[in-house]
């Protein structure tokens, strides 16, 4: 059992069933996933770091609201973040591949195949059989995100819908409003 204290006088009692173990490797583990309004779990580097470009862009927008991105290097421990969080009532958004083989829900988005899928959808002329490297994911979305069409484009794609939902449930306002 753990007890834990809130903001408000009351303490909050979260049962941990004995037979639950949670494999989060200690290297890729964040402790401010604890401190913040609200979560969004991709699966590795190059997806974070397409959120993180969005984010610059649309006026430090995750900063704003507190939102922390993770990616915890594939899709198996997505989902002990996601069994973490769904247990302790954090709120969260998680963007995995598909196929994907944890535990689904409402908070779970599983794309039409790979991320580079999408980003082919958005222009991005690299292979798809490999995962995007977070350098080439900062120059395809830099380059994407510098016209108000660009910005505009991945608002429409899944990407930017995931992203107006985490903003959206951290308690903030659609950031893409602004730039169209």
């Amino acid at each position: 059992m753990k007890i834990s204290k809130s903001y408000s006088p009351t303490s909050v009692t979260h049962y941990v069933p004995q037979n639950y173990k949670l494999k989060i490797i200690p290297s890729l583990f964040e402790p401010e996933v604890f401190f913040s309004k609200f979560i969004l779990v991709v699966e590795g580097a190059g997806d974070a770091t397409i959120f993180f470009v969005l984010s610059e862009r649309l006026d430090n927008t995750l900063e704003k609201n507190d939102i922390t991105v993770i990616g915890p290097d594939g899709s198996g421990n997505v989902n002990n973040y996601h069994l973490l969080f769904a247990e302790y009532g954090i709120n969260h958004l998680v963007m995995v591949d598909s196929p994907y083989k944890g535990q689904l829900g409402n908070n779970v988005i599983v794309l039409k195949g790979k991320l580079e899928n999408e980003l082919q959808k958005l222009g991005w002329e690299g292979a798809v059989e490999s995962s995007i490297k977070p350098n080439d994911a900062y120059k395809f979305i830099t380059n994407l995100v510098k016209t108000d069409v660009g910005l505009a484009k991945i608002g429409d794609s899944i990407l930017g819908q995931i992203f107006i939902r985490a903003v959206k449930e951290a308690g903030g306002k659609d950031p893409f409003m602004r730039s169209k």
